[in-house]
């Protein structure tokens, strides 16, 4: 965790607390969207149980600063990523077992621009975008 990251975070209303800490090292360490159970039980390990309320209210803060994104997948459970001075990326989900993984997409960043050029044209503006890249994963397409 850098000290510009505390500092920006300081600058914008958020203290850089033990749990806020934990939160954004756990998503940064992540290579996929996490859901609040899968964040408490990396929690859990390093013995530390913050109230689900306050993780949910840091969780809401960064997503309003656009420091976190969250995400809703297929199985109806929101997931979370870190995406303050990250890479735009995307996910892959199985359809048969559900793994999530990121897939860095910068070529999308193309389709987007040409995509809000023409839905501006008729008033409309994108302020964000996802995709959910969605096939079978390497151990369900062995199956």
């Amino acid at each position: 965790m850098t000290k510009d990251l505390e500092k920006q975070l300081e600058k914008k209303g958020v203290y850089f607390t033990h749990l806020v800490k934990e939160l954004i090292t756990t998503l940064v360490k992540a290579k996929r969207p996490l859901s609040i159970e899968e964040i408490l039980a990396k929690f859990n390990r390093k013995k530390f149980n913050p109230h689900h309320s306050s993780l949910y209210r840091q969780l809401f803060r960064l997503s309003a600063l656009d420091m976190v994104e969250e995400s809703l997948f297929s199985d109806g459970i929101k997931r979370y990523c870190f995406i303050y001075e990250r890479n735009h990326h995307h996910h892959f989900e199985c359809n048969k077992c559900g793994y999530l993984e990121n897939v860095p997409m910068k070529k999308c960043e193309d389709i987007t621009i040409k995509v809000s050029k023409k839905l501006k044209k008729v008033g409309h503006t994108i302020t964000s975008h996802s995709f959910t890249l969605k096939g079978l994963c390497s151990k369900c397409t062995c199956i």
